[in-house]
């Protein structure tokens, strides 16, 4: 298990009104995974490389850890399967010396560099990870102590209940309904160009 942090430039998100900016964090943190699942597997959408897919479960907030309102960002814990190490491990050569968590973190740069701009599903924003993003952190979660931080971390801003909270949890399933979603806005365009 990983646990990964994705924020925005604040120039970026001050252009998003804010009673969007939540749904748009959403999209981005999706975008970002679904990116990430590209990079990672072969023919992510196969239904034979499902199992290998990277299962997040994502919190988005406005909340520092001090309670003080911010920017909206997504934090999430990204469940890899054991395996897609060993199966990492034959695509790319040049990463034989680097821990596993390293290896990822130098994974989800290399996606924010290469990324091409992208619409959101919310209002269609254009976003450009490469100018538009701040930061992306992914570590390990190595021991069940650090599990309970981190959810102790994340959760602390869900009993807020002030119209100012942004909070939301986003489970894998959300990740499904986000291609979901994709793939119709897809082939609604195709309609509209017919």
């Amino acid at each position: 298990m990983f646990y990964a942090t994705l924020r925005m430039k604040d120039s970026f998100m001050l252009k998003i009104p804010k009673n969007q900016r939540a749904a748009v964090i959403e999209d981005i943190t999706q975008e970002f995974i679904a990116r990430m699942n590209s990079h990672l597997i072969k023919h992510p959408e196969r239904r034979n490389q499902q199992h290998l897919k990277v299962r997040p479960h994502i919190v988005i907030e406005n909340r520092d850890a001090y309670g003080s309102e911010v920017i909206e960002h997504s934090h999430s814990i990204l469940m890899l399967n054991p395996s897609l190490k060993k199966h990492i491990k034959h695509r790319f050569d040049d990463w034989k010396h680097k821990t596993f968590s390293e290896e990822l973190q130098c994974k989800a740069l290399e996606i924010l560099m290469s990324a091409k701009p992208f619409q959101t599903l919310t209002d269609n924003h254009t976003v450009n990870l490469q100018n538009d993003c701040h930061s992306i952190k992914i570590d390990p979660l190595a021991e069940s102590s650090d599990v309970e931080r981190t959810l102790g971390y994340d959760l602390k801003t869900a009993v807020l209940t002030d119209d100012q909270n942004a909070f939301t949890i986003l489970d894998y399933n959300s990740q499904e309904r986000f291609y979901e979603k994709k793939n119709a806005k897809r082939q609604s365009a195709y309609a509209q160009i017919a």
